[in-house]
């Protein structure tokens, strides 16, 4: 079976609960490992995740929920 390879940029994650985003620190951690296997030094790899998802996922948890802001 071929294998095709992934480019982590083109990785994207949801979370439907929407809480207190745990789910979410968990996701940065599971994408660090991914960038970090295809080659990216641990800075570049956090950069990218940071400039690629985190404003997303930040702005879509604010605006769905407010109590994680207290």
């Amino acid at each position: 079976m071929l294998m095709k390879k992934i480019n982590p940029t083109d990785l994207t994650f949801f979370d439907p609960c929407m809480g207190s985003g745990h789910i979410l620190v968990y996701a940065f951690d599971v994408l660090m490992e991914i960038y970090r296997e295809v080659g990216y030094s641990d800075r570049d790899a956090a950069l990218s995740i940071v400039e690629n998802n985190l404003l997303v996922w930040i702005l879509i948890s604010v605006h769905i929920s407010w109590h994680i802001l207290q």
